[in-house]
């Protein structure tokens, strides 16, 4: 079967298949006349692209019917998920319910079809999808605690991709499960950028795991444990120092300071008083106003490891006076704590 028809100056045949196939008229194009909204991963463009098949003059042509179009990712990655593949209607090609999954950021999408070359969208902007409870981690600062003592916990809000979300106002409450009467948990703080905290006091001896909810629906990440002792214990394994607060090591305490981790006043009074007799000096190692400060580093490979990392932030950071100070490195690289 051979079918010929005619529209607006130009003539198409239609052979090979029941629907046969559209042969689109000389300088005709497809043109997005509506472009994708931004939209949360996951959930439904804002606004469903549409295009048009146009003539040569901005003309929609409207006896262009059953053409099909299709939408796919043309930049920012991810995926694009529902209905990508659509048939013109009039001349028109509305896509509704398209998805994309991915990182937060901008997107453009491509479209094709048979007889035009391909268009893109205008870049639109990708946030965060809604919260995952399977992917929401719960964090707690401490492990163990002693009776009284205090820990944060902290929910982070990740949807789906892992994208965290950037602002609060979620209903975000914590709970514990286990021994009875291990410890509160107090009100809950919304940082107002996606994590959320609350203080847990410890109480009676014993081992709790901590939940959360968001919106009244439970997390199904894996919480933490938290155990709380009696007294200050003695242990062999090792701690990190700002987590041993009421725990001894070997039978040495821990903590930054004998007292724990804050500066103890007449500690922080005679490091002042000492950090005031410092003066630049000038090369020969005379006092000047015109002189430097030196922060030199001693030690083995890691402390040149470690104190290299340090100036590179130090030196990006616009609150350091880079031209009075001098940063040097003097960690020997390659050398074990014997050699230096």
């Amino acid at each position: 079967m051979l079918l010929a028809f005619a529209y607006m100056g130009w003539t198409a045949c239609a052979a090979d298949s029941p629907h046969g196939t559209i042969v689109a008229p000389p300088d005709a194009r497809l043109a997005v006349v509506t472009e994708p909204g931004g939209a949360a991963s996951g959930l439904p463009l804002r606004a469903g692209p549409v295009l048009e098949v146009q003539d040569g003059t901005g003309n929609r042509l409207n006896d262009d019917n059953g053409r099909r179009v299709t939408a796919e990712i043309h930049s920012g990655g991810g995926s694009l998920h529902g209905t990508t593949t659509v048939s013109t209607d009039g001349g028109v090609a509305t896509f509704t319910g398209l998805t994309v999954r991915g990182a937060v950021g901008a997107y453009q999408l491509r479209f094709t079809a048979e007889g035009f070359d391909p268009v893109t969208s205008e870049p639109f902007l990708l946030e965060p999808g809604p919260p995952s409870l399977s992917g929401s981690p719960i964090q707690v600062s401490r492990s163990t605690i002693v009776r009284n003592e205090t820990l944060e916990l902290r929910l982070d809000v990740l949807d789906a991709e892992g994208n965290h979300h950037a602002t609060g106002g979620l209903g975000v409450t914590f709970s514990q499960s286990g021994d009875p009467g291990v410890g509160t948990i107090g009100s809950t703080t919304d940082r107002g950028d996606g994590t959320y905290a609350a203080e847990f006091t410890g109480g009676e001896p014993g081992t709790v795991t901590i939940g959360a909810s968001i919106n009244g629906e439970s997390v199904t990440s894996v919480g933490p444990t938290v155990s709380v002792q009696a007294s200050a214990t003695d242990t062999t394994s090792p701690v990190p120092l700002t987590m041993m607060d009421g725990i001894t090591y070997l039978g040495f305490p821990g903590g930054l300071y004998p007292s724990g981790n804050d500066i103890p006043a007449a500690h922080a009074q005679a490091g002042a008083a000492l950090a005031s007799t410092i003066e630049p000096l000038d090369a020969s190692g005379q006092p000047s106003a015109n002189g430097r400060y030196v922060l030199l580093s001693v030690g083995m490979s890691n402390t040149a490891l470690e104190f290299k990392r340090f100036i590179d932030f130090a030196g990006a950071d616009p609150a350091i006076n880079n031209t009075e100070l001098r940063l040097i490195n003097g960690g020997q690289g390659g050398k074990p704590a014997p050699d230096w």
